[in-house]
């Protein structure tokens, strides 16, 4: 069952968001930069957690299967499915789970109507692309990352704030660029927002591959 996949990632938001939380507790004489550098590890682990969901139940539904997917492509073991999802990527060489539209187009060539990914994917394409740009400034601060996440800064907020972070910016609260009309009175902070979401798509995704 496709259960467990889920429980995996649950789990770790629960924890990571117990790191947030405590991130901002001053009793234990944490800095300001320390609390960011906390928040920076603990929404890289749940963005590393939620892109091995989605390969994790990318692979049940093509090997195990799920009875609400109809998968074009079977395979009898899961590293036969991984090795052709990472020879789909071409000289790339590992399957890229962060790019929505990567992610739609191999559902779409393994699974009819590119379910149970696509309506999902689609729906928080926006979040889901900033979210990578966070990521990767996070992950590993090349050139390339430092840049896209200036210009995220300067697309969502209007301006690049100064000596802003992931961590500080992840801290701070939503801007009313990244609300919906109907969520524009809530007032998250960056990553309670995209941790909001994540759980949601997961749930979706999940609940696409259940019988009941």
């Amino acid at each position: 069952m496709s259960t467990h996949i889920a429980n995996e990632f649950n789990n770790t938001q629960t924890e990571c968001y117990i790191y947030y939380e405590k991130a901002f507790d001053i009793s234990r004489g944490i800095s300001e930069n320390l609390s960011y550098i906390i928040i920076e590890i603990a929404f890289l682990r749940v963005y590393l957690a939620w892109e091995y969901f989605l390969q994790s139940i990318f692979i049940y539904c093509c090997t195990k299967g799920a009875h609400k997917v109809r998968s074009y492509i079977k395979f009898p073991s899961e590293k036969e499915a991984t090795d052709f999802l990472n020879q789909m990527e071409g000289s790339r060489g590992y399957t890229d789970w962060c790019t929505p539209d990567r992610i739609i187009d191999r559902a779409n060539v393994c699974f009819a109507g590119g379910q149970p990914f696509n309506d999902v994917i689609c729906c928080y394409k926006n979040q889901l692309q900033w979210m990578k740009k966070v990521r990767n400034k996070i992950a590993h601060n090349s050139l390339l990352a430092q840049k896209d996440f200036m210009d995220l800064m300067k697309g969502i907020t209007g301006s690049v704030p100064e000596d802003i972070t992931p961590g500080k910016f992840l801290a701070g609260r939503a801007p009313k660029t990244m609300l919906g009309t109907e969520h524009e009175s809530a007032s998250p902070t960056v990553y309670q927002l995209w941790n909001t979401i994540l759980n949601y798509a997961s749930k979706e995704i999940y609940l696409l591959t259940q019988d009941k």
